[in-house]
């Protein structure tokens, strides 16, 4: 999460577009009848990838230098 400048956690654009990628994912499965545990096992998926492209981001921000040459 990021933080804006009142202090509450923004969610980024990475995020919302995960999200909603997800919920009309869900939403489809939903209606095709699939079972409960199918549809969880795919929100679960898409969780690790989202926590793995926020690792990614992260880490690419972190290798950045701090005082970049022009």
């Amino acid at each position: 999460m990021v933080k804006g400048m009142s202090g509450q956690n923004e969610m980024s654009d990475t995020d919302r577009i995960i999200n909603r990628h997800i919920a009309r994912l869900l939403t489809e499965l939903e209606d095709a009848g699939c079972p409960v545990i199918f549809r969880d096992a795919v929100k679960s998926k898409l969780a690790w990838m989202r926590s793995d492209l926020n690792e990614l981001k992260e880490g690419q921000h972190n290798d950045q230098p701090s005082n970049p040459r022009r």
